[in-house]
């Protein structure tokens, strides 16, 4: 496997582990929400996609820099997934957004 196929691997672990805590802690299932690695996203590290459909909240997507991952290398892998997850999860059960009041 090559580095940077290591590197998306750890952060698709990362991530799954934060969803397995929200279904745990909250009984929210995030299971389904794409992860996708962006050639496109070069000046921040992450983002996650959060809305309303049906009036329910959801996370739509997470996008995480293929560029900064390759930088940053495990200092990306330690931050960044858990981050974008914790936007998620913040929306979902709180419905907040996340940098706000409550983070």
């Amino acid at each position: 496997m090559t580095r940077l196929g290591k590197l998306k691997e750890d952060c698709l672990r990362e991530i799954n582990e934060a969803w397995d805590f929200a279904m745990r802690k909250y009984g929210v299932d995030l299971r389904s929400t794409p992860v996708y690695f962006s050639n496109a996203l070069s000046v921040c590290a992450g983002k996650c996609y959060c809305e309303t459909r049906d009036n329910a909240r959801i996370c739509s997507k997470i996008q995480l820099s293929t560029e900064i991952l390759i930088n940053e290398g495990p200092n990306f892998v330690a931050r960044t997934p858990t981050h974008e997850a914790a936007h998620a999860i913040a929306w979902v059960v709180y419905g907040d957004r996340g940098h706000g009041a409550m983070w």
